[in-house]
């Protein structure tokens, strides 16, 4: 019982760490720009609509509005 709560525990930690819409708005991003970004960089627009994404893989395209996206959700958490 105890390392399903760990699991879950370990599961419910990756998804604060995750980048969701709600950041693009608290950095002042439009979503339709995003979009264009997501497409651009073969990145899911629709997985991260749904499921938000992991800050790796934005740092990852070395775009400097993309890293700091990855570092307000990180500081913000949510």
């Amino acid at each position: 019982m105890e390392s399903r709560h760990i699991s879950n525990q370990a599961k419910s930690e990756k998804e604060m760490n995750k980048v969701y819409l709600c950041h693009l708005r608290d950095v002042g991003y439009c979503v339709d720009g995003t979009r264009l970004f997501f497409i651009k960089h073969g990145l899911d627009w629709r997985d991260f609509k749904r499921n938000g994404i992991e800050p790796e893989k934005l740092i990852a395209t070395n775009n400097i509005m993309a890293i700091k996206l990855a570092e307000a959700a990180q500081k913000n958490g949510r």
